[in-house]
């Protein structure tokens, strides 16, 4: 359907706006989990001038020990330092752009696939409007939102490419890869829809020898009629065996609404995973497969969609990861079950546009109800924990240790200060906040580097490296919380840097690690840490949510 530019213009402008209003801050701090992870790390970049964790050039893709993509804490780090602005405000600012980039980048990869003005516009509000884009993009520094908005730029310059390989292309295309591979580990996932690519490319050349070998058979009305049931049912048989052989309904046993080992459990819990993520792009996207088999005289771009979800099939095992990098192919064909149902009333100028108009309103309708439902089950960093990060950044310098992973993180990220556990809520072994507090350099880390046998990497491998001999969790664990205070090896709270206790209220003689909570009234001989600060250190403050007490002596500057 062509539309006047002008109106075309001013939709895509009220699209944003509306991308925009979406994600005005209904919390006090930003949300998210990993999102203070990446805040810490651009809180460092700002304080120290620099990048501690990139210790060589893979450093900064996060392939390499002590690691993490940089493109995130760069550019919040950088927006914060032009704007004379907290790195705080620059999230928010920067969830703003990212709404109006992911309208812009799903419209223009539209277009590269069909120039329907309507089409392209769908499919914006399909990718830009999906409960998962906006959840991760509501005032939130993970760096998933980063990539979920660079993808849609990737797919339109990998198609413009093909059609025209003109150098500036090629060099945009690269451009955008290495900025998606700095953004997060998951771009190695991009490499399966390149495969698609090159798959597509081939299969249409071996299409057109076998068409000019053989036009009678092929060019007949019979076979153009039963080709596309045919190539429906072929796709239908590959996704079966997919999951039949490939095991991947196996992660699907457990969900909100279905449990149990059944296929009909299973499939349940696939498709409201799926749809948690993507919103109505599914079930159009079950349409849209539909509609673009059926269309005749189909070329490289259609091979080349159908082959990309073929592709992204056998990666759904990974259930937290898939609405991430599956959105951009779901939208597209999303905009296809949208155009198939158009197609039906072509007849019917007016109620052809009410199909449009109904369509945008029911995928707005239930993306804004997910999101309603995905924000109530997230967190927020709340006032008091602020105001427990600016008092410790106001104190003499020095370290902490925390009960708590996740309020250790949120209170790293604002005063500037770090501690154990390292890596937040997930209280990892090894993070990049150990290079980024001084506990070990570059020499230590290059001694216990180990390189893994390409034989043996796997999707879960971080890096092509391993690094032995560090371990900042039983650091944590026990050889500090399972101590008194006095008991504490004083080369590690010199390693650490650490002078400070956190201790979050709610699990005051307790700590928590792996969402398990560690009781000391249960079992006395397990936490002796929290009762002997208690005993013998001084607390220097008693907020509403945490404390914080003075344990060792702070560092000399």
């Amino acid at each position: 359907m062509k539309a006047p530019r002008r109106t075309v213009y001013m939709l895509l402008v009220a699209l944003i706006c509306v991308n925009i209003l979406v994600r005005i801050p209904r919390t006090e701090h930003e949300t998210g989990v990993d999102s203070f992870f990446v805040h810490t790390l651009a809180t460092a970049i700002s304080e120290q001038g620099r990048i501690p964790w990139v210790l060589n050039p893979l450093g900064y893709f996060g392939w390499y020990p002590l690691s993490y993509p940089s493109g995130g804490p760069m550019l919040i780090s950088g927006l914060a330092q032009m704007g004379d602005v907290p790195e705080e405000a620059s999230i928010l600012f920067l969830s703003f752009l990212y709404g109006a980039l992911g309208a812009l980048g799903a419209f223009v990869m539209a277009r590269a696939f069909r120039r329907d003005d309507a089409f392209a516009l769908v499919v914006a509000v399909l990718y830009s409007l999906a409960p998962r884009y906006m959840s991760f993009t509501l005032w939130s520094a993970s760096s998933r939102n980063l990539f979920m908005a660079l993808v849609p730029f990737f797919v339109f310059m990998l198609v413009r490419t093909y059609r025209r390989p003109t150098g500036p292309n090629f060099l945009v295309l690269i451009s955008v890869l290495v900025l998606t591979i700095a953004t997060h580990r998951l771009t190695i996932l991009l490499a399966v829809v390149v495969i698609a690519f090159v798959v597509a490319y081939v299969f249409i050349l071996i299409n057109r020898v076998i068409r000019i070998r053989f036009p009678r058979i092929l060019l007949s009305q019979r076979v153009r009629r039963w080709t596309p049931r045919l190539a429906l049912m072929g796709i239908i048989a590959i996704v079966a065996m997919m999951f039949t052989n490939q095991g991947i309904l196996d992660e699907y046993s457990e969900g909100e609404i279905c449990a149990g080992a059944s296929l009909i459990d299973q499939a349940c819990n696939l498709g409201v995973s799926i749809t948690r993520s993507v919103g109505l792009a599914l079930p159009f996207a079950l349409l849209g497969v539909m509609e673009l088999v059926r269309q005749r005289h189909k070329g490289f771009m259609e091979a080349f969609l159908v082959f990309s979800l073929l592709a992204l099939v056998p990666t759904l095992f990974l259930r937290q990861y898939t609405g991430f990098y599956i959105l951009p192919f779901l939208a597209i064909f999303g905009g296809f079950g949208v155009a198939a149902i158009v197609r039906l009333f072509a007849k019917r100028p007016h109620a052809r546009s009410a199909i449009v108009v109904a369509s945008v309103l029911a995928i707005s309708g239930s993306s804004f109800a997910i999101l309603e439902f995905e924000v109530g089950r997230n967190t927020s960093m709340s006032n008091a924990t602020y105001s427990t990060a600016l008092y410790l950044n106001d104190l003499p310098q020095g370290n902490f240790v925390a009960n708590d992973g996740l309020l250790g993180i949120r209170v790293a990220s604002v005063s500037a200060r770090n501690g154990l556990p390292v890596g937040g809520a997930g209280t990892t072994h090894q993070s990049p906040e150990l290079l980024i507090m001084g506990a070990f350099n570059v020499s230590a880390v290059f001694s216990r580097e180990q390189r893994i046998p390409l034989t043996s990497l796997t999707i879960e491998d971080d890096s092509p490296f391993i690094l032995v001999g560090i371990d900042a969790l039983t650091a944590w664990t026990a050889d500090i919380m399972k101590k008194t205070a006095d008991m504490v090896s004083g080369g590690l709270v010199r390693q650490y840097g650490m002078s400070y206790y956190l201790e979050n209220d709610l699990y005051r003689d307790a700590y928590i690690a792996f969402d398990d909570v560690y009781d000391g009234k249960l079992d006395p001989t397990l936490v002796v840490f929290p009762g002997s600060v208690y005993d013998t250190r001084y607390r220097l403050y008693d907020g509403p949510g945490a404390d914080l007490y003075l344990v060792w002596r702070p560092p000399t500057p």
